[in-house]
C-alpha cells in the first residue's frame, strides 16, 4: 500500500480512478490471488486494508463510514466478490 503512494496517490497527483487502478492492479490483485492459493483468507484483515486505501484515495478521514466509503468508490465487500469462499 506504501508503494502506491510513492507513485503519486498521496501527494494528489493521480486523481481517483488511476489510483484506483493503481490500488487494484498492485496490491488488491496479489492479496486476493494469494488469498486463493494459500487458502489463508483472513478476510477481516483485507476487509481493513481496503477500506483504509479507499478512505486515503478519497482524503476523508477515520470516522467515515465503511459503508460511505465503499459506496462512493463503488466496491463491495471482499466476500460478496467470492473471495475466502470455500
Amino acid at each position: 500500500m506504501q508503494k502506491t503512494f510513492a507513485m503519486g496517490v498521496s501527494g494528489g497527483f493521480l486523481g481517483i480512478k488511476v489510483a484506483e487502478t493503481v490500488w487494484k492492479s498492485l496490491v488488491r490483485s496479489i492479496l486476493e490471488f494469494g488469498c486463493e492459493v494459500w487458502g489463508d483468507c483472513d478476510l477481516p484483515a483485507f476487509e481493513s486494508l481496503q477500506i483504509q486505501m479507499g478512505r486515503r484515495l478519497l482524503r476523508c478521514g477515520a470516522r467515515t463510514n465503511n459503508e460511505v466509503v465503499r459506496g462512493e468508490l463503488g466496491w463491495v465487500t471482499l466476500k460478496a466478490r467470492g473471495i475466502g469462499e470455500d
